[in-house]
């Protein structure tokens, strides 16, 4: 009597083996884009919070120019655009030690600063990754935001 698996057995084996592989790793490359998502997210809370900061002290939001944020210089008088992943200085206050950059330095996926309202008020856009997260929606609704073709999926933070 010989001892052994049959090729039917083992092909079997490979089979469920390479299954089970496949499933983890698109669960692994979702968690991914959630992760980014949310680093985005947290972005944008910082970004509101330091904008918040600048208000209080210039009694409005900063120019911009480009989607780039105009608020960076020595002279407040005559500020220059700030660049994204620089510090965010005016004067001698900083404002942000590092203006975030989005976590997969694409073209398809930037920050995008657009103040609104002679000063009043300002907009954060841009894309995430989980076109089925619910924030979305909800942020473009929120912020009156209508999102150009193709781009669906382009999430918003405005003044309060």
């Amino acid at each position: 009597m010989k001892r052994g698996f049959t090729l039917i057995e083992l092909l079997v084996v490979i089979a469920i083996i390479g299954t089970l592989t496949s499933l983890l790793v698109v669960n692994y490359q979702n968690a991914r884009e959630r992760a980014r998502d949310a680093q985005r997210k947290g972005d944008f809370r910082s970004l509101q919070q330091a904008l918040r900061l600048y208000y209080n002290d210039w009694q409005g939001f900063p120019n911009s120019s480009s989607g780039d944020i105009v608020g960076c210089g020595a002279d407040k008088d005559n500020p220059v655009a700030c660049s994204w992943g620089s510090e965010w200085k005016l004067e001698e206050t900083v404002y942000i030690n590092r203006l975030p950059t989005d976590p997969l330095n694409t073209d398809d996926y930037v920050y995008s600063y657009t103040q609104t309202q002679s000063g009043e008020s300002w907009r954060l856009t841009t894309l995430l990754e989980n076109l089925s997260d619910p924030v979305i929606a909800a942020s473009q609704t929120r912020c009156g935001y209508t999102p150009p073709v193709g781009q669906e999926a382009t999430y918003v933070v405005c003044a309060d």
